[in-house]
Formats: structure tokens, sequence, C-alpha cells
């Protein structure tokens, strides 16, 4: 069977020769692929992939890359950031190209958020959309903790006339959000996780059918298990990106007020942003914080070694965000066994049972986030008990070879081929 990927960005395998001044550290679909061609020895699996460098497509043994290059100079993407304009039209016959290139089975898209998905009525071979955000309701939230003054205020003015900045990001997100209901309408086959896209998705591809498929984390997580720890300082810790509506500003708010409830030294590390992120210091200048608090650690874009330590050692993960499908940083906490605070929004109902394996609290509200923190650092035993119950949910859900089977069985539904023998390697 011969598999066509269409990725956001690039597999970790060819990142570093496509972008080299920015660090990536794998991904679930990193793990879907190796799981894949570890189990399966006659799947060839090709990902084309937006690329800022690479021209010519590579080949590692049943792995095809296919970069598909950004041709526009410096002054076209400042006029196409003010046009908010994210993917030309012609990246649709360089993708089309692409699967006349390789000759697949089938196509799988990963995301809605690029144009990949306007190619499924253009190409003659099944092809499935595989939700991830869904921006039509993601633009929604895109000032759900910060207002549209408070971010006009501390808009730069450089970004502003570059088109940069989180204002321009917002009519961005609008206008890739218009795309992505083209994109779906027009879509025969969509794969999710959660009721939350399941509902979203029946709304907005009608004619789609809809197959349910878990993800695959990385090694990091399956090997690390988190253990109580008695010391005299308590550590938060949380993975959070620079959107707008990851939640930063309702986390340093619960940690604020965390800190004036309990004897012991609180500690909050955050991974995936610096202190010098553009998030950091909107949220900030809005709760008007001390940006030099010594008690709070940015740790950057950090690999999954890293993560699942950071994980293991923490007393409570929290996940604020205003709005998510099913966070992949919820997921590892989970399987690591760290107990997890998180908003009851979007797809995470269907990740985390609140009071069984997580305890959840309303979206914007730091202070209920506050006090589920404090139930897990003042009760031990509830603290194991979301552990235990959370790790052993995050193992059935995730199971690579259970989810490696559901992608080859719905490839085979999709295009009426035999599904490729597998081997018990992985």
């Amino acid at each position: 069977m011969r598999v066509l990927w269409f990725c956001n960005v690039p597999t970790y395998d060819v990142w570093q020769m496509d972008r080299i001044d920015e660090p990536h550290h794998g991904s679930w679909i990193d793990s879907l692929k190796e799981v894949l061609l570890a189990t399966y020895p006659d799947l060839e699996l090709g990902v084309a992939f937006p690329s800022m460098r690479l021209r010519e497509t590579m080949s590692m043994g049943r792995l095809h890359c296919f970069p598909i290059l950004d041709r526009r100079s410096r002054p076209i993407r400042v006029i196409d950031n003010w046009r908010h304009i994210t993917d030309h039209q012609s990246t649709v016959s360089r993708c089309i190209n692409t699967v006349s290139q390789y000759k697949p089975d089938i196509v799988h898209i990963f995301g809605t958020e690029r144009i990949f998905g306007k190619i499924v009525p253009e190409i003659r071979v099944p092809a499935v959309i595989h939700l991830q955000g869904l921006l039509a309701v993601y633009s929604r939230m895109w000032f759900r903790g910060i207002s549209p003054w408070d971010l006009l205020k501390n808009q730069t003015f450089v970004d502003l006339v570059l088109g940069r900045g989180y204002l321009h990001d917002y009519f961005r997100m609008k206008k890739a959000a218009e795309r992505e209901r083209e994109i779906l309408c027009a879509s025969s086959c969509v794969m999710g996780r959660t009721d939350w896209d399941r509902r979203v998705s029946s709304l907005l591809a009608p004619r789609a059918r809809y197959y349910h498929c878990d993800e695959t984390l990385r090694p990091e997580f399956w090997t690390s298990n988190w253990q109580p720890r008695y010391r005299p300082e308590r550590i938060l810790f949380a993975t959070i990106n620079g959107s707008m509506y990851k939640g930063l500003e309702t986390l340093l708010e619960a940690f604020e007020l965390v800190r004036t409830k309990i004897k012991e030294n609180l500690i909050l590390k955050i991974a995936g942003i610096n202190k010098e992120s553009k998030i950091v210091l909107l949220a900030y200048n809005v709760l008007k914080l001390k940006r030099h608090d010594t008690n709070v650690f940015y740790l950057g874009s950090v690999n999954a070694g890293v993560i699942a330590r950071e994980l293991s050692e923490a007393d409570v993960f929290v996940h604020p965000s205003h709005t998510d499908n099913s966070p992949n940083s919820v997921c590892e906490a989970m399987l690591v066994g760290t107990p997890v605070v998180s908003t009851n929004v979007g797809g995470i109902p269907s990740l985390v049972t609140n009071g069984v394996d997580g305890l959840l609290v309303q979206d914007g509200d730091p202070i209920a986030m506050a006090g589920a923190i404090l139930d897990v650092l003042t009760d031990i035993d509830l603290s194991c008990s979301l552990s235990v119950k959370a790790r052993s949910r995050a193992k059935e859900r995730h199971d690579p070879r259970h989810v490696a089977q559901t992608v080859i069985s719905v490839y085979s539904k999709l295009t009426g081929i035999e599904p490729p023998a597998a081997e018990s390697t992985y």
C-alpha cells in the first residue's frame, strides 16, 4: 500500500535540513510514522510538507519526502501578511502535482489549518482529512482571555506595519477558517478522536463519514512514571505555545492565587515559550505582573525527554487553554501519570473525566483553577488516585499498535485494498 501524507510541518527527519534556525523535537505524527513503518514492512509512505529551503524530493528507505517550496519573495510576504494570506492558490497545483508524481493509493491530510485540503475535489484517489484544531471555533476564542483593546495597546508599530503580531494573526485565522469550511464541506471522510471534533465536523462536513482514531505518543512518555515527592517546594508545570487562546494569563493569575495559600515555596515551569516571547510580554503587561519573577521559569522549546522529566518531577500539570481539541500535552501528562488540572473546553472532556483521572474547571476562571490546583497539592490520596487512573487510561488510549491498526483499517476501507501484513517488531 502506498500512502501520501500532507503535514503542516516537516517530519523530524528533515526539519534540521529545512529550517536550521528553528528547533523541532518531533510530534505525535512522527511517532505514528515510526509505528507504521516498523509494523507494516510493505507500506510505502510519502510525506509532503511546506518548505522554506528544500526543493528536491528525498527518499530514506520506504519514506519519501516531498518539500513544497514557498517561492514568495520578502516584499510579497509582507504584502501577504497585510492581506492575511497564509497559502497561495498555486500551492494547490504543486500539491496536485505531488499526488500525480507519487501515485498513492490514498491521501491523508493532517489538519485543516493549511490549504492542503483544497486538493480533495481535484484528485482521483481517496482522501481523508485528519482533524487537529478547528479554526472555525478557535477564531471565536481568540480574545477570550485578552481583549482587543489590550491587544491593540500592546501592539508594536513595527509589527503593525509589517503585518505581524496577534491582531494580524487573528484576521489570518479568520480567513483560514473560511477556507477550512470550504475544505470540510467538500470532504467525504474525516478522522478525529473526541466528541467535540465529531460534533463540529457533523455540521461543517455534513457529507463526510467520521472515523475515530486516537494518537500515538512519543516513546519518552511511555518510559517516565510520576511518583509523589516530599520536598520543601511544590512545582506546577505547563506546556504552552505562543497562541493567544492558550490561556497563559489564566495560568499566571491562578499561580499567584495559589502562592498566597500554601506555606511551601511554589514554582511554575512553562515549556514551549521563553521569557521574551510576545505572549509572555503581553500577558505580563495586561496583568501588570513583575516580569522578573524568580519563581516562574520559561524553558523555551525543549525536546520530549526534557518534557517527560519535568512532568515526572512536577506536582501538578496545568492546562489553561480557552479552546482545544485533544492537546498532546494533556495526553502526555496523563501517560506519565502527572495529576492534571485543565479547563473544561473543546475535546478535553473526552480525554479527562473530572474527579476520576484529572480535575476540570470552567474556562477563564483563575480562581477555580487555583482551587483545583490546591486540591491536588494538599490531598496526597487524591493526587495518587488521579495519577494511577490517568496513566491506565492513557496507556489504553495511546497504544501504538492499536492506533496503527486503526489507521491501516481506515486506509483499507477507503481504498478497497487488503491491509498489509503486520510484524510484531514495534
